[in-house]
C-alpha cells in the first residue's frame, strides 16, 4: 500500500507541475491496464540529456554575458563568479540538479546586481561602454536558446510522466530520481526566461538613455 501510494505521489505531482507551469494537455493517465504497464513514447532520459546540453549553452551564453556587464560597472568579483560559472557549463560539469540550481542561483544573483546598476543610471568609463556593448549579442543568445527549449520542456514531461507511470511499484521514485534535472529546469526555466526577457529591457533602456551604440542583433531578440 505504501509503495502505491509513492507512485501516485510520483505521477500526481508530475502531472501538477504541467498543468500549473504549461498547462499543457497530456494524455489521459488513466485508461486499461495495458495503457498503464507499457510505454511507447520517447524516452525521457534522452530527452533530458539534450535538454540539459540546450540549458549549458544558453546559459553559458548568459553567464558570459552577465560577465562583461558585471566587469563593465567594476563588480570584477561577480565577473569572476559567473565566468567560473561558465567555464563549468561549457565544459559539460553541469549536469545533475545541484549544478543546474548553482548556475541558476548565480545567474539571479547578478541579474539583480545588474539591475541595480542600471536602476541608478551610473555612468561608464569608455572601456565600461565598450564591455557593456560586447555583452549584447551573448546575452541575446541566452535568450533565444532559453525560449527555444521551452517547448522541448513540454516533450519531456509528457514523456516522464509515461514513463515513471509504467515504471512499476518498485522503479517510479528510482526513475523520478533519474530525471531530477528535467524536472527542476520544467519547473524553473519559465520563470528564468522570463526574468532574461525583462533584464533585456532593461540593457535596452540604459544603453538608449547612455547613447551606448548595441551590435546588430543576430537573433531578432532584442531590438533597439
Amino acid at each position: 500500500m505504501k509503495k502505491q501510494v509513492a507512485v501516485l505521489i510520483v505521477v500526481g505531482g508530475l502531472m501538477g507541475l504541467v498543468a500549473s507551469v504549461y498547462a499543457f494537455d497530456l494524455p489521459g493517465m488513466g485508461g486499461s491496464k495495458s495503457q498503464s504497464t507499457e510505454s511507447s513514447g520517447p524516452d525521457a532520459v534522452a530527452l533530458q540529456e539534450g535538454i540539459v546540453r540546450q540549458y549549458n549553452a544558453a546559459s553559458a551564453e548568459l553567464l558570459t554575458a552577465q560577465a562583461l556587464l558585471a566587469k563593465a560597472f567594476g563588480s570584477k568579483e561577480d565577473a569572476a563568479k559567473a565566468e567560473e560559472e561558465a567555464k563549468a557549463l561549457r565544459s559539460g560539469n553541469v549536469s545533475d540538479e545541484d549544478s543546474i540550481k548553482k548556475t541558476v542561483a548565480t545567474s539571479k544573483e547578478i541579474d539583480a546586481k545588474t539591475k541595480e546598476w542600471m536602476g541608478k543610471n551610473v555612468a561608464l568609463s569608455d572601456e565600461g561602454r565598450k564591455l557593456y556593448a560586447s555583452a549584447f549579442i551573448p546575452y541575446a543568445k541566452a535568450v533565444a536558446g532559453t525560449n527555444k527549449l521551452l517547448p522541448e520542456l513540454k516533450k519531456f514531461l509528457e514523456a516522464a510522466t509515461a514513463q515513471i507511470k509504467s515504471a512499476g511499484l518498485m522503479d517510479a521514485l528510482k526513475m523520478k530520481g533519474k530525471l531530477a534535472a528535467g524536472m527542476y529546469l520544467a519547473s524553473n526555466l519559465p520563470g528564468h526566461a522570463s526574468m532574461l526577457v525583462g533584464t533585456s529591457k532593461n540593457i535596452l533602456t540604459y544603453a538608449k538613455s547612455n547613447n551606448i551604440p548595441l551590435p546588430k542583433d543576430p537573433t531578432g531578440e532584442l531590438h533597439m
